[in-house]
C-alpha cells in the first residue's frame, strides 16, 4: 500500500528512519513528508526505499514556528492530494488533528505514531494550556485508526485507546557484534546524541568535564538552543560529528566508554523519556549514564546496564567518568554481556514483525 509519514522533522530522526527502511523492505511505497528546518547544515539521512518531500524552510535552533507551521501544513496537504495514500502516519497528537479533517477525503487511514505525548510535553504549564493539550491528544486519539505506543509503561497510560494501540519499542537495527568488540582508545569518551539543549544535562556534564582529567565527549544530533550551539558545541573537549544516520551513530558510540542519557526531570514527557540511546548502548556493548528521575533508570540499575545518578549531581558525573577509566580493563567482557541481552530481547527486528502487522489490518 502507498503510505505517507508525516513528521515536522527532516527525516534525520532515528525513527522515522526505521520506519522508513522497514516499510519499504515490506513493499509499500512510503513516501516521508517532513521539515527541514536547518537547511544549509549537512546532514546525513537514510530513508531506505522511501521517497522524500521535504520542505526547506530555515527556523532558529530548528524550532516549529506558527507561521513555519502553516507552511508545512500547506506542503502536507498538497503532497497528501498528490499522493492520495491509503495509509497517513503522523507524528504525535498535534500533527494527526490537523490531518484529522481529510480523512476519507485525502487518504483512507489514519495511523498516530505518538513519539511525546502532547499532555506530557506541556505538563508543567498552565492549566489552560495543559486543558487545551489534553483535548487535542484525546481527539487526535479518538480519530485515529491505530496509535503507536514507544513501551509498555506508555502504553497503560494510553486508557480506553489501548485497544487500537500497537507497542513499536526504540529498538535500533542491529548492527552486528563487530562494534562491541572495538573497544575505545585514548581518552575515555562520552557519546552525547540526538535532541541538544540545556534540558538534556548538558550544563552538568560540561561542568563534570573540568574536573575529570582528559575525559572527553563525542556528539552528534541538533543543536536546540543557545546552550548547545554556543557553549556545548564548542567546547574544546567537545567533538562534534554533525547529523549523521542511525548506523553511523552506532559505530561512534562503540568508539566511547558509555553513552549519556539526561532529560530534565521538569515535565512528565522527560521522566517518561524512552530514548534510542539506552537501546543502542545495547546494541554496541556500552554502558549507559541516565539521571535517577527517569522511570527507565530503575531497569538500567536492575539490570546493571550502566550508572544512574540524580539529574544535578555534577559530583556524581564526575565519580562515573573517573570509574569508566578504571573500567577500561573489563569493558570486554561487560560489552560481551550487554551485547547479550541486546541480541535476545532488543533488537528492531522484534518490532519490525509488529510493525508489519499494524499495516495489514488496514489492508482489507
Amino acid at each position: 500500500m502507498r503510505i505517507a509519514l508525516v513528521h515536522t522533522h527532516d527525516g534525520s530522526d532515528v525513527r522515522i528512519g526505521k520506519m522508513c527502511r522497514s516499510l519499504s523492505a515490506l513493499g509499500h511505497d512510503v513516501h516521508f513528508v517532513g521539515w527541514d528546518k536547518r537547511p544549509q547544515e549537512r546532514k546525513d539521512i537514510d530513508l531506505g526505499a522511501a521517497t522524500a518531500h521535504v520542505l526547506e524552510l530555515e527556523t532558529t535552533h530548528g524550532k516549529t514556528t506558527a507561521s513555519g507551521y502553516r507552511k508545512f501544513y500547506a506542503h502536507v496537504l498538497g503532497h497528501l492530494a498528490r499522493l492520495r495514500p491509503r495509509v497517513v502516519c503522523a507524528v504525535n497528537e498535534d500533527n494527526a488533528l490537523v490531518l484529522l479533517p481529510f480523512k476519507r477525503v485525502l487518504y483512507r487511514y489514519l495511523v498516530c505514531d505518538v513519539f511525546d505525548a502532547l499532555s506530557d510535553r506541556h505538563s508543567e504549564k498552565s492549566a489552560m494550556v495543559k486543558a487545551a493539550a489534553a483535548l487535542v491528544a484525546t481527539t487526535a486519539r479518538w480519530g485515529a485508526d491505530r496509535l503507536i505506543a514507544t513501551d509498555d509503561v506508555r502504553f497503560e497510560r494510553f486508557g480506553r485507546f489501548r485497544g487500537k494501540t500497537t507497542i513499536i519499542e526504540n529498538f535500533p537495527e542491529d548492527p552486528g557484534p563487530a562494534l562491541s568488540r572495538a573497544l575505545p582508545t585514548g581518552p575515555v569518551k562520552i557519546w552525547v546524541a540526538g535532541t541538544l539543549n540545556r534540558r538534556r544535562g548538558l550544563g552538568q556534564l560540561i561542568d563534570a568535564l573540568s574536573l575529570a582529567d582528559e575525559a572527553t565527549v563525542v556528539s552528534a544530533g541538533w543543536a536546540f538552543d543557545d546552550f548547545a550551539k554556543n557553549t556545548f558545541l564548542k567546547h574544546p573537549r567537545v567533538d562534534y560529528r554533525g547529523i549523521v544516520t542511525a548506523t553511523e551513530a552506532l559505530r561512534l558510540a562503540a568508539e566511547c566508554d558509555a553513552v549519556f542519557c539526561f532529560y530534565d526531570p521538569v515535565s512528565v514527557n522527560n521522566r517518561f523519556a524512552s530514548p534510542n540511546k539506552v537501546y543502542d548502548a545495547l546494541a554496541v556493548g556500552r554502558p549507559v549514564v541516565i539521571n535517577a528521575e527517569v522511570g527507565l533508570a530503575a531497569w538500567v540499575e536492575r539490570e546493571k546496564l550502566g550508572w544512574s545518578v540524580p539529574y544535578s549531581d555534577a559530583a556524581g558525573l564526575v565519580r562515573i567518568l573517573r570509574e569508566l577509566a578504571q573500567r577500561r580493563g573489563t569493558l570486554a567482557q561487560e560489552a560481551a554481556r550487554l551485547r547479550a541481552l541486546f541480541e535476545g530481547r532488543y533488537a528492531w527486528a522484534l518490532m519490525e514483525e509488529r510493525l508489519e502487522g499494524l499495516y495489514e489490518s488496514l489492508s482489507d
